[in-house]
């Protein structure tokens, strides 16, 4: 992970906290897509009955999903536990990162419509 934070340019994906100490510094922009966790529940049991009889294909050979009470309960709780930590981890290791919430399906909108414009 440090090799590839390193890197010039890069996009990563995940909110790994073990890993949060290394990519922050090195961002340019943190965003958060950060929906109701009762939409997340919504689209986990709904692209779980879509592959319900073969296994995603945008998951690597070996690594089918599983939805368990864990994913459950980690969906459910995010706001109360891991959000703070993302926060938390930006106020320490990048006070300075811009961060945009996105919280629903008009905020991505208005973010990819701002990103086509840059370029």
């Amino acid at each position: 992970m440090a090799a590839l934070a390193a890197r010039p340019a890069w996009v990563m994906d995940g909110n790994y906290a073990s890993t949060l100490d290394l990519r922050l510094p090195r961002a340019d922009l943190l965003v958060l897509c950060d929906p109701h966790r009762l939409r997340c529940l919504a689209r986990v049991a709904r692209r779980r009955w879509a592959h319900r009889a073969e296994p995603r294909p945008d998951l690597p050979e070996g690594c089918p999903e599983r939805v368990d009470l864990d994913l459950l309960r980690y969906v459910w709780r995010y706001p109360r536990r891991s959000r703070p930590r993302v926060f938390a981890a930006v106020a320490a290791y990048a006070p300075n990162l811009p961060v945009r919430r996105l919280r629903g399906r008009r905020d991505v909108a208005r973010f990819l419509a701002g990103m086509s414009k840059r370029s």
